[in-house]
């Protein structure tokens, strides 16, 4: 199956993290005054340009990588290993619905980006929507995390910015009904089995990550052979 239709399903069952961590921003924006559509969408299409900005990003810091340090193998063979177990971690922790905890640095951030959309949300106003989007898409998150690490592995920025945008395409339709119905998260709450299917798709882009890695590194023996 194709990489990005894993993706997109992976955006979808893992909609249901999305749900608790925003479900308060889109509940907001559903209440605005005119056309609580519109501030959906403008919404999420924020939500969805930020990732794909940080899918370019993490696309653009893999393809240095692989350019600065081309001539080494091993250490190609080391970041898929090491992709490969960050992504079974936070796959084995999604599957369970273990709390995974921020990672302490980025707090600061996570601060920074909060204050942002609250101020942007009280506005009520169209750019204010779209702006609130943007700024939450750059709240820290663990699916977030696992997805710029598979679109950095890609070394390239197209297929990181692909990446980014189809699992966001993949919450988008989660997050658009919680501001239409409220009562669908409490619904959806209870579904565990949805995030476990993320939790399984990163799992599998783990080991796939870990069988490049081992595949590299039998290639490279073979030539020094």
């Amino acid at each position: 199956m194709n990489d990005l239709v894993l993706v997109f399903i992976a955006g979808i069952a893992g909609s249901i993290h999305c749900l608790g961590m925003c479900s308060p921003i889109a509940v907001m924006l559903s209440n605005f005054k005119g056309s609580k559509t519109r501030h959906l969408i403008l919404y999420n299409s924020g939500r969805i340009f930020t990732y794909g900005f940080l899918g370019v990003i993490a696309g653009m810091l893999g393809e240095n990588f692989h350019h600065q340090f081309e001539s080494y193998n091993f250490l190609h063979v080391a970041a898929s290993f090491l992709f490969g177990i960050i992504l079974i971690i936070i796959g084995v922790k999604m599957f369970f619905n273990f709390q995974i905890r921020n990672i302490a640095f980025l707090s600061p951030i996570s601060e920074l980006f909060t204050q942002l959309i609250n101020q942007s949300a009280r506005s009520a106003s169209i750019m204010g929507s779209f702006l609130t989007g943007i700024f939450n898409g750059f709240i820290p998150c663990p699916m977030i995390y696992a997805f710029l690490i598979k679109a950095s592995s890609t070394f390239n920025p197209i297929s990181g910015f692909e990446i980014m945008v189809v699992l966001g395409l993949g919450t988008f339709p989660g997050m658009f009904l919680l501001g239409r119905v409220i009562l669908l998260k409490d619904r959806l709450a209870s579904n565990n089995w949805l995030l476990r299917i993320a939790g399984l798709i990163v799992c599998y882009f783990g080991v796939m990550s870990i069988m490049r890695g081992i595949s590299a590194g039998i290639v490279d023996n073979c030539c020094k052979m």
